[in-house]
C-alpha cells in the first residue's frame, strides 16, 4: 500500500516525536542518579534526558539481548 499526504516534509518532520532508546550492559535500574539520588555512578548527561522527557519504569525482556 502507498500512503500519501497533504502535509509538507517539514510539516511531519515537526509533529514525530523524538525517541532514544539505550541498551546498555550491565547497567542496573538503581545506577542512574534520575531514578536513586544515593547512586555512586556520575550520570548527568542520562539524567539531564530523563528530566527533559519520558522516562519508562517498567519494561520487561523475556530474553537476553
Amino acid at each position: 500500500m502507498f500512503f500519501t499526504s497533504c502535509k509538507t516534509e517539514k510539516e511531519k518532520a515537526s509533529t514525530l516525536p523524538n525517541i532514544i532508546l539505550i541498551l546498555a550492559d550491565d547497567l542496573g535500574y538503581g545506577d542512574l542518579r534520575s531514578y536513586n539520588d544515593h547512586s555512586l555512578v556520575p550520570t548527568p548527561n542520562l539524567d539531564k534526558l530523563a528530566s527533559e522527557g519520558i522516562s519508562f519504569t517498567n519494561a520487561y525482556c523475556p530474553v537476553s539481548v
